[in-house]
């Protein structure tokens, strides 16, 4: 009865082994084939919405052609006697196609280039314009007149406590949270000198700008140019004693 019962076991192992292996094997199919049936969903999807955007080209296509032969019967044209080649059909026609798409493709790198190259230099001369040294400055913030009041304690503190000077990234953290723990009745310190301020730049750009007006010359008045020979003649009846 042992020896038995001990063959019993061994199959019994067999079986369960061979089921583990054959389960695993059926898992690796499994999430294999759920792979694919995903790529397939995917690529599904995309020509789905290519379908879609045909259909609406084709649409505009349409009413396009039927605009165009509607013009063209009131015209009395007799379109539809002309005869129609297709290039496609030989292969003159198809080397024809490919020389045009190259050409096409060619002119539109060139257009990029050149729209790139003047980009490029619109830019260029953007950033060279010279400000007039004469025009007022213009208002500052809140909170970079509290920068502007607090910067130097700052540094100096921070110097004390460390023996080096402070970094431009460290000296902003700090001095923006002081501003952030500010009360609204401290921050309205700063938001009324900013309004003064802001007053102040107010009446110099008016006074700026009547003086930049009243020295340009008026719209009507004539530009006297004058010549090689006429600014001689002038010099010499300048220099000549009367």
């Amino acid at each position: 009865m042992k020896t038995k019962s001990k063959g019993g076991k061994s199959k019994d192992s067999k079986k369960l082994r061979i089921s583990k292996a054959e389960n695993e094997a059926y898992e690796k199919r499994y999430f294999c084939i759920k792979k694919q049936c995903e790529k397939l969903e995917q690529r599904n999807e995309r020509m789905l919405h290519r379908l879609y955007s045909v259909g609406k080209i084709l649409k505009q296509y349409k009413k396009e052609r039927t605009f165009l032969m509607n013009r063209l019967d009131q015209h009395g044209d007799n379109y539809r006697e002309a005869p129609v080649v297709l290039p496609y059909e030989t292969q003159e026609g198809n080397k024809a196609i490919l020389n045009a798409v190259k050409q096409l493709a060619n002119t539109k790198k060139s257009k990029g280039n050149h729209s790139s190259e003047g980009q490029s230099q619109s830019r260029k001369k953007s950033k060279v314009e010279v400000k007039d040294p004469n025009a007022p400055k213009k208002p500052v913030n809140a909170y970079v007149m509290f920068f502007q009041h607090h910067r130097h304690s700052v540094q100096e503190n921070y110097h004390k406590e460390n023996n080096a000077d402070i970094g431009n990234h460290e000296l902003t953290r700090i001095v923006g949270q002081q501003w952030n723990n500010l009360s609204t009745d401290e921050k309205q310190v700063f938001y009324d000198l900013y309004e003064k301020d802001k007053e102040r730049y107010q009446k110099e750009l008016a006074e700026y700008e009547n003086n930049k007006d009243s020295s340009k010359p008026p719209a009507g008045a004539p530009s006297v140019t004058l010549d090689a020979t006429t600014s001689k003649s002038a010099t010499t009846e300048l220099s000549s004693p009367q």
